[in-house]
């Protein structure tokens, strides 16, 4: 009993001693919008891979590169984040998300992407004909001619 715990406690000193020593948490890469695509979404779906051992992610919209005025800024569990909020028609915006876990928090991996013309409904252009900007096979609900799948 007492070599188990002696190694329980060992275990548990290496993970508290990763954490607190920086152990490095790397950005996410960015899979959609693309960077510099163009014709996405008014309320696109943004994706990223996983992180090893994140917990959460940032995710920030901006219309400024340098994010000093945020459309969006919120945390996530999930490695995709839907805007709710219709942005605007033919608009450059930048969006970025950074890894979070155990209190350390990656450098912030960014794109850019510009949105289509929203009609009544706001779905833009989708992006998968306008460079591939959903990344790999995706769909955004949308048909080719931009109109809304049923």
């Amino acid at each position: 009993m007492k070599r188990r715990t002696t190694m329980s406690l060992l275990v548990l000193l290496i993970v508290v001693s990763l954490a607190e020593s920086g152990a490095y948490l790397f950005p996410p890469t960015l899979i959609s919008p693309l960077n510099g695509a163009t014709g996405v979404s008014c309320t696109p779906k943004l994706r990223w891979n996983p992180v090893t051992a994140a917990i959460s992610y940032d995710v920030q919209v901006s219309k400024q590169s340098t994010f000093s005025t945020k459309v969006v800024d919120t945390t996530v569990t999930t490695t995709t984040y839907t805007l709710t909020k219709t942005l605007d028609s033919s608009t450059r915006y930048y969006w970025r998300v950074r890894a979070k876990s155990l209190g350390e928090v990656s450098a912030w991996n960014s794109a850019s992407f510009t949105t289509g013309t929203c009609g009544d409904g706001g779905g833009g252009v989708p992006a998968s004909a306008s460079g591939g900007a959903l990344g790999r096979g995706g769909h955004n609900g949308h048909d080719r001619d931009g109109a809304a799948g049923v």
